[in-house]
């Protein structure tokens, strides 16, 4: 399956850089204020730990995304295709 951030032209892979960096900034800063709402809605006091632990998380989740990308071959999706 092609990874979102990817697209094949002309059989060669090219990789939307602005808007991988775009969502992943997105995601961390959302996956922080999620965490920080849950800390302040259950406690009432503005949490340091889940926040911290909610944008680790998610920046694991970015390098997973950005290995995807990195190795996507769009031969082997070809040769799938074709042979089926």
């Amino acid at each position: 399956m092609k990874p979102i951030f990817v697209g094949v032209h002309n059989g060669e892979k090219r990789i939307y850089w602005g808007r991988f960096v775009l969502a992943s900034i997105v995601a961390v800063v959302v996956a922080a204020a999620l965490g920080e709402a849950v800390v302040y809605l259950a406690t009432g006091e503005h949490g340091r730990a889940v926040p911290m632990f909610a944008s680790a998380l998610t920046f694991l989740l970015v390098i997973r995304g950005y290995l995807r990308v990195m190795a996507y071959q769009p031969q082997e999706v070809e040769n799938a295709i074709d042979s089926a």
